[in-house]
């Protein structure tokens, strides 16, 4: 610490003579994110600058080459284009490059290097399928090949880089049958500088927990800054460090690795000047993930799942979609078996006994109800009923469910495929995929088997609406929200599917329907028809203002849609069961999911109980599934109005507002209910919140 210190005096004495000197730094030596090109175009040859899309470390010298990729198909080869898509799939933003797919495809950029040495560092994006990243420099290694589980941002490296160097070529091709989609490419690295850079003595990669790295090539006569959290280290004008760095000092320690991290490090010389950053990623040799069995998919209400990794301390596991962490203590000790009685996520990691954690193992165990299902092999075309295929339409009907998928209005010269000799039907990017029961049908799932792991994922990140979506393997799960309602898609990218299986109920003809009061608030779970139902009248709110609550009463609602209904507290009504009907246009009413708040200081919604309606506020709070609240986008009592009235279209009644309380000593939840011997919780009594703890 001493000869720091000693070092630090004279370094500053140094700097008051000759200045410091700060021209040294990290640049971006090139960027291409493909915006200056349009649809179908090739990047290729010199690329004068300036260029929409595309930035350069150099005034010239960038060139680009594009090679194609052949195939076999049915016995025949067919080539595959490397070109400009208008589309997104490798997770940055339209247009991308799409480099051909099985042999050949390839994409090359020859890139000017200006006084550049050290390692550079190339992120991408691509479409999770595999590719491989080199260089054909002579002198340079690094570059991967990899196929990511997920679309986005990848990270490599190139080393040997010299300042004599006058450019690097690197190059993107692909290796599978897969075509890679690539985008938003950015390659950085170092300006050249006299002072000798930090070497470590171990190089990165995976390490044991508590590895010693330090400096091989230390110099008393320097001085070395470090970070760990892959940000560039730096000092001040007086030699303190700045930000996250640290100050190395090989004669006392060396840096202990206890995590996965990346190492920074710069040396300082006696005037001040700074050497190019040395850096290396560590990441700890981890235990293996736990298994899992059975390995997610579809199970039966009551399954059991265990969980297995006989080198780990112990396993913990999450099921509420939150990451375990031993660290953090986040999820529960795996102990025995668990069961599995609907639709669940577990993650789950292996932890070893110096509290080093496994990457997370996930799986989605898909409990379906359906009482009945049937399935359409889409390799064929005997399941194809009317109106006959065209490039614009591709129909799948049975009594059950219609299938259609079509040519989407975005799309731009895509047409479905109809499969012939082909063993798969493709839904192209762009496309709408709608599936809808028939008058009497719940649909509980569909389950796509695509013709790849991709296609699978492909499918499941489209754009769904009444619906989620996961994928597991080959296997694409879809769960309506509303399985009397259709459930649509607008395909993101193109998939290829043999097979699809769906879960369903036949439904009674009828719900019964007891309100608890007189007036209530229900939300449909299927679609019915309330009109002409003696005793029982249905309505949506369509406006509020002036203390005056607008209603208009309604008959045929599809399921999920938020009513006010009135008639005798405590009668059963029979309501029949509809095919597919028409939400309102206009509703202030909404859900409750039981999970999401609302409401809170600065929202106008209001909850029923007992005719009267509360404010939800000041704090948020959820409203309970079945159960819907009144939505006000600004004050419904502006202008003065003393209480909130209810216009049904035969007069107004009035209902008591939130300023007005009810004196009855009884306790309320927040969204109505009365409750003769409430637990702990926060209630409403005579008009006021109370805590019971």
């Amino acid at each position: 610490m001493k000869k720091t210190f000693l070092l630090k005096t004279m370094l500053l004495l140094c700097a008051l003579i000759v200045g410091m000197s700060s021209a040294w730094g990290q640049v971006t030596i090139w960027s291409e994110n493909f915006s200056g090109y349009s649809a179908d175009d090739i990047p290729e040859g010199t690329i004068l600058l300036p260029h929409t899309g595309t930035s350069l470390n150099a005034s010239s010298g960038l060139t680009y080459a594009c090679t194609n990729g052949t195939y076999t198909q049915s016995g025949k080869e067919k080539t595959a284009y490397t070109k400009i898509y208008n589309e997104n799939s490798a997770g940055g933003s339209a247009p991308e490059l799409l480099v051909a797919r099985t042999t050949g495809g390839s994409f090359t950029a020859t890139i000017p290097l200006d006084n550049i040495e050290g390692t550079l560092t190339l992120s991408y994006y691509q479409n999770a399928k595999k590719l491989k990243v080199s260089s054909t420099t002579t002198g340079v290694s690094g570059g991967q090949e990899l196929k990511p589980s997920t679309a986005g941002q990848q990270t490599t490296t190139f080393t040997g880089i010299t300042s004599s160097m006058t450019s690097i070529t690197i190059k993107f091709e692909t290796t599978t049958s897969d075509n890679v989609r690539l985008d938003n490419i950015v390659l950085t690295g170092y300006k050249a500088t006299s002072v000798t850079a930090p070497t470590f003595s171990n190089t990165g990669g995976e390490v044991a927990y508590g590895t010693q790295v330090t400096v091989s090539n230390y110099n008393d006569d320097y001085l070395y800054f470090f970070t760990t959290d892959n940000t560039d280290p730096d000092c001040d004008s007086n030699l303190d460090p700045v930000g996250t760095s640290q100050t190395y000092d090989d004669n006392i320690n060396g840096i202990t690795i206890t995590d996965d991290v990346t190492l920074k490090m710069i040396a300082v010389d006696v005037e001040g000047n700074k050497s190019a950053v040395t850096f290396a990623n560590y990441t700890l040799i981890r235990p293996d993930s736990p298994t899992m069995n059975p390995n997610g998919g579809i199970v039966g209400p009551g399954s059991t799942v265990t969980l297995e990794q006989d080198d780990a301390t112990l396993i913990m596991y999450t099921l509420n979609g939150a990451d375990p962490s031993f660290a953090n203590s986040v999820g529960t000790e795996y102990t025995e078996p668990i069961t599995i009685n609907t639709t669940t996520t577990i993650k789950a990691i292996a932890v070893d006994n110096n509290g080093v954690e496994s990457a997370i193992k996930e799986a989605t165990f898909y409990v379906i109800e359906g009482e009945n299902d049937f399935s359409w092999n889409l390799a064929t075309n005997s399941y194809v009923s009317n109106p006959a295929p065209t490039a614009d339409l591709i129909q799948w009907s049975n009594s059950y469910v219609t299938m259609k998928n079509e040519k989407g209005s975005s799309s731009t010269g895509v047409n479905n495929y109809i499969p012939t000799a082909q063993s798969s039907t493709r839904f192209y990017a762009k496309n709408e995929l709608t599936i809808t029961p028939a008058s009497g049908v719940e649909i509980k799932a569909i389950v796509f088997t695509a013709t790849t792991d991709g296609y699978a994922t492909a499918l499941a990140n489209s754009s769904w609406t009444n619906a989620s979506a996961g994928a597991s393997e080959k296997t694409v799960i879809i769960v309506p929200t509303f399985g009397t309602s259709p459930v649509t898609a607008v395909i993101g990218a193109t998939t290829g599917h043999n097979n699809v299986k769906i879960y369903f109920n036949e439904l009674p003809s009828n719900v019964t329907i007891t309100p608890a009061k007189a007036v209530t608030t229900y939300v449909t779970t299927c679609n019915l028809d309330f009109e002409g139902i003696a005793g029982l009248d249905a309505f949506v709110a369509t406006a509020a203002a002036n203390g005056v609550v607008t209603l208009a009463e309604v008959g045929a609602v599809p399921a999920g849609t938020p009513l006010l209904l009135r008639g005798t507290a405590s009668t059963p009504y029979t309501v029949p069961v509809v095919g597919p009907a028409t939400a309102p246009t206009t509703n202030l009413l909404k859900a409750g999911d039981g999970v999401t708040p609302v409401g809170g200081s600065n929202a106008y919604d209001y909850v029923l109980s007992d005719g009267k309606w509360y404010r939800i506020g000041p704090d948020p709070s959820a409203v309970s599934v079945s159960k819907a609240y009144l939505h006000c986008d600004k004050d419904p009592l502006a202008g003065g109005a003393p209480e909130l009235s209810m216009d049904w279209g035969e007069g107004t009644t009035a209902i008591q507002s939130i300023e007005r309380t009810i004196n009855d000593n009884q306790y309320y939840t927040l969204d109505g209910r009365r409750v003769a011997e409430p637990t702990k919780g926060l209630y409403i009594i005579n008009g006021k919140k109370v805590v019971i703890k």
